[in-house]
């Protein structure tokens, strides 16, 4: 079979309102669209049928063109190689990144385990990195364009999470517009999460604003809270915090004031004195916040505000903000 008829099933398998052909060319490559949350991404495919490599029983690839063909992809357009493997009757995708092999003309082939095509087949997403340092993505053909939006975003997404989304989201058994939908806001929110976690980390020097702890121990922490009604992913909205006051900032019993004071809620205080150790987390607290030195990432005294109106019965303990 033609590269171009691979391409063409690949398409097809995607589904037709989200994939659309605008030049099918040779299949190394194809030009498509994909359609992902009202947006429009233009992808360079290429494509090939996956086969067994004989070395290893367990190893599989796919490979460019004989005659050399060129990866190549206009400005604007993300260029993915894709091979088409199967597990049994259902279909899976193989991808990898095209950009670092951009231009480049010599034989290769794509490596990877079966293992991650028959976790695909059955959870709908796998990944793997093999040995010549590619990050491999096998999926289901109907998470495709999921796997376009992340590549463009920049922003790893661990494979639970997104092998979760699409277990809740029933994207696996159902085929409709509306699963994959409900798959893609699940793993966007994801992303969206990661991304406002790493600004605010490096706003903070990857230390804690309270205590000042770093060891990739700190997360991204909202102020205003991201279930709120439009909360923003600013770094303004955010504070770093090490996983134990980032817990006790969730529960409550921490206070900010508008000059960057920290106040401890009297049980937790009365509790502290109990044992050395929680006396150890009340001493390490400052007394006054750390904020970033550029005065547009520190926390904007407006969200501290929201947050303090949106959970006015928990904070009924700190002083009027």
């Amino acid at each position: 079979m033609a590269r171009v008829d691979v391409a063409r099933e690949i398409v097809e398998l995607i589904g037709q309102d989200a994939a659309i052909v605008r030049r099918a060319g040779s299949g190394w490559p194809s030009k498509i669209d994909i359609v992902s949350g009202g947006q429009i991404r233009p992808v360079s495919l290429h494509v090939s049928r996956a086969s067994s490599h004989a070395r290893q029983p367990w190893e599989w690839r796919f490979q460019n063109p004989a005659g050399r063909d060129p990866v190549q992809a206009n400005a604007g357009e993300l260029p993915i190689l894709v091979g088409l493997d199967r597990v049994e009757d259902r279909p899976v995708l193989i991808a990898v990144d095209g950009t670092s092999r951009l231009g480049r003309d010599a034989r290769f082939s794509i490596l990877y385990n079966k293992r991650i095509s028959r976790e695909a087949a059955s959870a709908g997403w796998s990944e793997q990195t093999n040995t010549s340092g590619d990050q491999i993505f096998a999926l289901r053909p109907q998470l495709f364009p999921l796997l376009v939006d992340l590549l463009q975003q920049g922003i790893p997404v661990p494979t639970q999470a997104i092998v979760d989304a699409a277990a809740t989201s029933g994207a696996i058994d159902d085929p409709s517009e509306a699963a994959k939908e409900r798959v893609r806001r699940q793993v966007t929110a994801f992303v969206r999460d990661q991304r406002f976690g790493r600004d605010v980390r490096a706003a903070y020097d990857n230390k804690c604003a309270m205590c000042r702890v770093g060891l990739g121990l700190v997360a991204g922490a909202h102020i205003y809270p991201v279930q709120a009604p439009s909360s923003p992913d600013r770094v303004w909205n955010g504070i770093a915090l090490c996983h134990n006051h980032h817990a006790a900032f969730d529960n409550h019993a921490l206070w900010v004031s508008p000059d960057y004071e920290i106040r401890i809620k009297p049980a937790l205080a009365r509790e502290g004195i109990a044992s050395v150790e929680s006396a150890r987390f009340l001493d390490q607290t400052r007394a006054q916040l750390w904020v970033p030195a550029a005065e547009e990432a520190r926390p904007r005294l407006e969200m501290l505000q929201r947050r303090y109106e949106y959970y006015d019965e928990e904070y009924s303990w700190a002083p009027n903000f």
